[in-house]
């Protein structure tokens, strides 16, 4: 498989100790480099309010991560999470698919736009 670049945020419960959130970061860490990974970034952002109460909390501690990992290992990764009695939301996503999206349709624009200059050429 081929190495794609994530975005993860995850909530985590606000009653959750200093220690939990550091051990949890440290595990995501820890997997991502043991399949080969590497995290770019990682950023606390801190305790935040909620959008809506999730499971009765209305503030969570929010961290994003920023990585690179072979595409197969991330249902495994998503699984862990599922485990973890402090985390209250995750969210995984693919970074590299909009910009790959955004440049079919650059391509695609620049392609119309040259053909339309070929039939004008050959009308002259």
């Amino acid at each position: 498989m081929a190495v794609r670049k994530y975005e993860l945020i995850m909530v985590i419960k606000p009653s959750a100790e200093d220690d939990a959130v550091a051990e949890l970061v440290e595990k995501t860490k820890k997997f991502v480099s043991d399949h080969g990974g590497e995290v770019e970034v990682e950023e606390v952002w801190g305790l935040r309010r909620l959008a809506y109460p999730i499971q009765g909390f209305r503030e969570g501690t929010y961290i994003l991560t920023q990585f690179a990992m072979d595409g197969e290992h991330a249902r495994e990764l998503e699984s862990m999470f599922k485990l973890q009695d402090d985390l209250l939301r995750h969210l995984l996503v693919k970074r590299d698919t909009r910009k790959k999206a955004e440049a079919k349709v650059d391509a695609v624009a620049e392609a119309v736009v040259e053909a339309v200059e070929q039939v004008e050429a050959v009308e002259q």
